[in-house]
């Protein structure tokens, strides 16, 4: 049997693995209560630290998460999917430049 893992689809990363003697829909659990102990860390931040934008995209960003169980072929594939879905943008040399100066 492949291997299979829990997968935020949202960004197309891996949250863990199945560990042995646990089921599917045990890491879909797992994987569940990660997320929302998560969105009450970044909305107890957004109430102490309501200046800080940044904590305001990680909150939504932990909200629009949705975890799936796929195995590592079926990942690699939507992965790919996701990282090439948007049509190619020309870039200027200006735009060019300061991505190269990031850091």
């Amino acid at each position: 049997m492949p291997e299979l893992i829990a997968v935020n689809t949202a960004t197309y990363t891996v949250y863990d693995t199945l560990k042995d003697n646990e089921t599917k829909e045990e890491l879909l659990e797992r994987a569940n209560l990660a997320k929302q102990e998560e969105i009450a860390c970044w909305t107890k931040n957004c109430k102490e630290y309501p200046e800080t934008e940044s904590f305001q995209t990680y909150l939504k960003q932990a909200k629009e998460t949705e975890y799936k169980i796929m195995t590592w072929d079926e990942f690699e594939k939507g992965q790919r999917d996701y990282l090439l879905h948007d049509k190619i943008k020309e870039i200027t040399e200006d735009e060019y430049n300061e991505m190269l100066n990031m850091g």
